[in-house]
């Protein structure tokens, strides 16, 4: 079995070779995902379902950035949580919200 290589000279533009991703280039390295975070809030607060793709898309056009699907599913994370509040909170406040249907919903537990 062989194997053949190619060996070619890399110019830094990723758009010459056409096997080559141009995903992998294009984030800004400054571009956080707290950052992202604040831009797609409104997003995020319409339609907590919104898709990765979408927020890729909506930041590429916005900012010129085609980011990473982690970094677009970080920023939709931090949004949620800084729309709806985290779910450590939200464990916390069971106790109460249970306490007050056993109160006003007779037979709820």
């Amino acid at each position: 079995m062989s194997s053949i290589y190619v060996i070619i000279h890399f110019d830094g533009a990723i758009n010459n070779y056409p096997n080559v991703s141009p995903l992998i280039s294009r984030d800004h390295n400054k571009l956080r995902s707290r950052m992202i975070s604040q831009t797609i809030h409104e997003i995020i607060e319409a339609d907590p379902s919104t898709l990765i793709s979408i927020i890729i898309a909506y930041i590429k056009s916005t900012m010129g950035y085609t980011i990473s699907y982690k970094k677009g599913w970080l920023a939709k994370q931090l949004a949620i949580e800084n729309i709806f509040g985290n779910w450590e909170e939200s464990y916390h406040k069971l106790p109460s919200l249970l306490q007050a249907l056993q109160l006003y919903v007779p037979g709820f537990i």
